[in-house]
């Protein structure tokens, strides 16, 4: 199960819960790191009981701090969120008041009001947007290009980079992958490295946090140069680490 894929390809209200119904295997998946939890049967908490989507609500939660947190977490490249308006809306979800949220900032009411009424013209904004993309896709146009590759949500490279199709994707991995899942060797091509790195991501399980030694056990089965590869990772946004080296995780959840 591709976790990257299905949090791209869900709706914003399964996107807002953190979690899909998967109708066919019967059970809810966790958008975040792929937990599945099964219809029918009873999950015990403690000392109580509850349904599989009530344990998968849970999850979220206790899990990965819930889906507002977990959200605001993205890189600016995917919220479009500066520094100052995620501070903002950090105290607004809070349920603070303009004038609590301005003395927590140092700020004034007005430059809080100020926040508050572009936030609510960007939502405007971000709707008909969505309006339009939803539109344009119900379109089927002849001589499309494409389906275009999922990238991984803490990527921080450049859009520019992201132009792939999935038959280059299928085509990259065939090309530098052995049948045993070993990396024959490493591209030069800033396309290719995005697809190898992609693919390699994938190994590491989001909210998990990783020692040095863990990272370099998981990536010398994947490339006998696993420290460039823990570079390239690092450097393309696909993981990040504590100023000691000491703690790895893939970059959305920080």
């Amino acid at each position: 199960m591709d976790i990257n894929l299905l949090f791209w390809n869900s709706s914003i209200d399964d996107m807002k819960r953190g979690y899909v119904h998967d109708r066919e295997k019967e059970a809810y998946v966790c958008l975040v790191c792929g937990e599945v939890y099964e219809e029918g049967l009873i999950y015990q908490m403690g000392e109580k009981f509850v349904t599989p989507e009530k344990r998968m609500q849970l999850h979220i939660q206790d899990d990965h701090g819930g889906m507002f947190s977990y959200l605001m977490n993205f890189n600016k490249k995917h919220t479009g969120l500066t520094e100052s308006q995620t501070q903002v809306l950090e105290c607004f979800f809070k349920g603070m008041s303009d004038r609590e949220t301005a003395r927590s900032l140092t700020l004034t009411e007005s430059t809080v009001r100020n926040y508050r009424f572009k936030l609510r013209e960007r939502e405007k904004q971000a709707k008909v947007f969505l309006a339009i993309m939803e539109l344009l896709g119900s379109r089927s146009v002849q001589g499309a290009p494409d389906e275009q590759m999922t990238v991984h949500k803490g990527s921080s490279v450049l859009d520019e980079k992201f132009g792939i199709t999935e038959k280059e994707r299928k085509e990259v991995l065939t090309k530098y992958f052995d049948g045993s899942g070993m990396l024959i060797n490493f591209p030069g091509k800033e396309k290719r490295k995005v697809i190898i790195l992609t693919e390699i991501a994938a190994k590491f399980k989001p909210g998990t946090e990783y020692s040095e030694k863990d990272i370099n056990g998981i990536l010398e089965k994947v490339y006998h140069d696993y420290v460039m590869i823990r570079r390239y990772l690092i450097d393309y946004g696909f993981m990040d680490r504590s100023a000691d080296g000491s703690r790895y995780w893939t970059r959305e959840q920080r």
